[in-house]
């Protein structure tokens, strides 16, 4: 059995050996769960953050998440990954939310590289940074208010893909869908976000991000 209070030991442990420790001892291996969550509290953090597009509403997010993860840890089934299954959550908690605010205006996409993938330094860096120019914090506030924009499953098709970087059979398997349903979504999401993008953008700006990218 592996000890709670053995730090070490138990960050050698892949996920579902912690949470196989977890479950397994007789007084609940606390330390091994708690290990478990804060491997992946800041990928949790990231993931309701692009989808939420707010910061203080990503933490309440995620802390929801974590609290979910928890009480539906026993049903966890080893033959898929831990993180799939938790992004999985998370994404449906952050769905939810945005379901329940009426708070949305339209749709969305930006600049995109030669494959209609977005840049992924303009989706990873939702807010600006000091030392950033004055034309990409502009970029990045433009991106930041279109992506808010989006129906919440275009939000978090296009946060798995261009921000996570899941390949498409990673993506069918957190949201539950077929590979074909996935790639035609993430067009759709795509050329959304590409839109709303351009509506916030002076034609002339448009066309020069686009000739710049």
């Amino acid at each position: 059995m592996v000890s709670s209070d053995d730090p070490i030991r138990l960050d050698a442990l892949d996920d579902a050996s912690l949470i196989r420790a977890y479950l397994s001892s007789k007084g609940r291996n606390r330390g091994a769960l708690e290990r478990l969550l804060t491997r992946h509290e800041k990928q949790i953090f990231a993931t309701c953050m692009r989808i939420v597009g707010d910061r203080e509403t990503a933490r309440d997010m995620a802390q929801d998440t974590m609290v979910r993860v928890i009480g539906a840890i026993d049903t966890f089934d080893e033959r898929a990954k831990f993180t799939t299954w938790m992004t999985r959550i998370a994404m449906n908690v952050c769905i939810s939310h945005l379901r329940k605010q009426k708070h949305r205006k339209g749709p969305s996409l930006e600049a995109t590289t030669g494959d209609g993938q977005m840049p992924r330094s303009l989706l990873e860096s939702g807010e600006p940074e000091p030392g950033q120019s004055v034309e990409l914090q502009e970029d990045l506030r433009r991106l930041a208010e279109a992506m808010r924009s989006l129906e919440p499953e275009q939000r978090a098709i296009l946060t798995l893909r261009d921000v996570r970087g899941l390949d498409y059979r990673d993506i069918a398997q957190t949201m539950d869908l077929a590979i074909g349903t996935v790639k035609s979504r993430l067009f759709r999401a795509r050329s959304a976000l590409r839109e709303a993008m351009e509506a916030l953008s002076d034609p002339d700006e448009v066309s020069g991000v686009k000739d710049e990218i």
